[in-house]
């Protein structure tokens, strides 16, 4: 008999291993292999009492993220393929649930700004060396690397310094992709910021401008 084995029962093993079943004949067994005692990866939600009451604490993803990109709609059509659209609990995009971004850092959470009229209250603890990030890319000279990529964690530390990485990057790309800024490549996931890097005479910031009018003449040459 024909065995497939796949390596993690994460969402992408689980996932891997379902569309395997889809797709091979029924004589090929198909096994997942998890080191740990439970599957599901980073996926894992706890129930947590407090003086306020029970609150749900999710360790990995919390949302998923609908629309018509080709990741949403595979997603979406995983939910329809295992019978969970029951199981689906919907939120406005506007609703707190959805605005609301939280970091936790020094010993608290801090609230992120989620609209340019909720600075008005200034930036929370842990954002606070964006500014000092965005002031170094600006008045700093470009140090484009020879190489044709770089991890998200040397990107935004060469251009943005080593605290907006660990307070800002590696929380968004974490909850994001569940993996270290150490092991995710710079070009891919922030392809725009990077292309920026390489046009700017000073870095990101400057070289954002020649992307968008790139785009921008781009898109009138489409239509």
């Amino acid at each position: 008999m024909t065995a497939i084995t796949v390596l993690g029962g994460g969402i992408s093993g689980l996932s891997t291993a379902w569309y395997l079943a889809q797709k091979v004949p029924a004589n090929v067994s198909i096994k997942v292999i998890e080191a740990s005692s439970r599957v599901g990866g980073w996926i894992r939600t706890d129930r947590r009492h407090t003086p306020i009451g029970e609150i749900i604490a999710e360790a990995g993803p919390r949302t998923l993220r609908t629309g018509k990109s080709p990741d949403a709609l595979s997603v979406l059509e995983l939910v329809d393929d295992l019978d969970l659209r029951s199981h689906v609990i919907l939120s406005d995009a506007q609703s707190a649930a959805a605005r609301n971004r939280y970091i936790y850092y020094d010993g608290t959470l801090n609230r992120m700004p989620s609209s340019l009229s909720s600075l008005a209250s200034g930036l929370p603890a842990a954002a606070t060396c964006l500014v000092g990030g965005v002031w170094r890319d600006f008045t700093r000279k470009s140090n484009t690397p020879v190489e044709n990529d770089e991890s998200v964690h040397e990107f935004i530390g060469r251009r943005f310094g080593q605290k907006v990485d660990d307070n800002l990057a590696s929380a968004v790309m974490h909850g994001i992709y569940a993996a270290d800024t150490k092991d995710l490549s710079a070009r891919a996931l922030l392809y725009p910021f990077w292309l920026a890097d390489r046009m700017g005479k000073r870095g990101v910031i400057s070289g954002l401008r020649k992307v968008a009018r790139v785009s921008r003449a781009r898109h009138a040459g489409r239509s």
